[in-house]
């Protein structure tokens, strides 16, 4: 069972390919749909809401405890950016307040979300320095060659941490921020 990943390519570990069968649970846009089994849902806000919806649609709610909740809920507050998002629905918020019953320190798994480590710090500041706005101020980009990975001794998943960076720039409709991945821009 493969989650969250559109395309086959984007799978951590191969080792995906050596069961019968694959079923893929994902709520990104159907680019690949590389399982026996595709479940896609775009209109959820995350997988994970998926998977809760599964559970209840099964009435097995009796499998959610305290360390299942906490990975749910934190996989809902990731896609959605923490509820900013427009893929946040009431659906949404129920799933979450749901989750939210359960005794986990929710507060202090949104702080741990947020950490980085600080030799990424002066990366932030570059991109904070060098981002390309737009004169109406609707449109913003960053583009992260790989001299500028070097330069910050950074891998392409460690820059993309920063793809939030400008979302608060007042005005802003619409950001890019491409990374060189040698082999593709991501």
């Amino acid at each position: 069972i493969v989650c969250d990943t559109a395309n086959a390519p984007r799978i951590d570990d191969q080792r995906y390919a050596n069961g019968q069968a694959l079923i893929k649970i994902d709520h990104h846009p159907a680019i690949d749909q590389y399982g026996e089994i595709n479940y896609v849902n775009t209109e959820a806000s995350s997988t994970s809401e998926i998977i809760f919806d599964f559970i209840t649609h099964f009435n097995d709610l009796s499998i959610i405890d305290e360390h299942v909740a906490r990975v749910l809920y934190l996989g809902i507050v990731g896609d959605t950016g923490r509820f900013l998002f427009s893929n946040t629905s009431t659906h949404t918020m129920e799933v979450a307040s749901q989750l939210l019953a359960f005794p986990f320190n929710h507060n202090a798994e949104l702080n741990k979300m947020s950490e980085k480590d600080p030799k990424l710090m002066p990366f932030q500041g570059y991109i904070l320095q060098h981002f390309e706005l737009s004169d109406s101020h609707e449109y913003c980009q960053i583009r992260i060659t790989n001299d500028i990975l070097k330069q910050f001794n950074i891998q392409p998943n460690e820059a993309s941490q920063f793809v939030n960076t400008v979302a608060d720039i007042s005005g802003l409709k619409i950001w890019m921020f491409g990374v060189d991945e040698g082999d593709q821009i991501r």
